[in-house]
């Protein structure tokens, strides 16, 4: 199959976003694809809801989309996708949960005054308009990640997620991307939802 690029959005805070990353991270070293890294905010999905699905009383989401969002906007998706690969391996891929946002920039070379972003609205538009941008492809019933590609034929597709609870490498991956796409570029397919197998 040709390579294509994708988009992917994504709240850095959502655990299972991260894995379906590395899959896509994976599908880079395939060569079946090119990432182009943006976010979009369960904070901003959610914020107009009576329930709390995020359970984040206190709107601790909100600054790790900030922050990203800023880091889009100023450095572009190839230093964004780099600043997740450190955020998710020190926040989703360590035993010790939440890391000091300064750390994290430190370890993505990126300057640690980026942390104050967190804790100021200042910057919200550019987080509401990156998410728009995603959200506005399929829906706001949704949640993250959500994955735009052009195929070579002109047409655009977007869906929401695969929602995955391991990475898939090799071949595994490939079939789940190409099945993916295929599923997806089917006029009027909405929705597919599976369970993990019974051990």
């Amino acid at each position: 199959m040709v390579r294509v690029d994708a988009r992917f959005w994504f709240d850095p805070s959502c655990p299972y976003t991260w894995v379906t990353s590395r899959w896509m991270r994976e599908l880079e070293r395939l060569d079946l694809l090119r990432v182009e890294w943006r976010v979009m905010s369960l904070s901003v999905l959610n914020e107009h809801r009576d329930d709390d699905p995020e359970d984040d009383p206190e709107g601790y989401l909100w600054g790790p989309a900030r922050l990203f969002a800023v880091v889009q906007d100023r450095y572009g998706s190839d230093v964004l996708g780099r600043l997740y690969d450190v955020f998710g391996a020190m926040v989703h891929g360590s035993e010790d949960g939440w890391r000091p946002a300064g750390d994290i920039l430190t370890a993505a070379g990126l300057p640690t005054d980026l942390a104050d972003v967190m804790e100021t609205d200042r910057y919200d538009p550019l987080l509401r308009s990156s998410h728009e941008a995603g959200v506005g492809l399929v829906g706001t019933h949704v949640g993250t990640p959500i994955i735009a590609v052009d195929l070579p034929s002109g047409r655009r597709v977007a869906w929401f997620g695969p929602v995955i609870s391991r990475v898939p490498h090799d071949d595994e991956a490939a079939r789940l991307w190409h099945g993916t796409l295929m599923v997806a570029g089917v006029d009027g397919f909405h929705e597919i939802k599976g369970r993990a197998p019974v051990l």
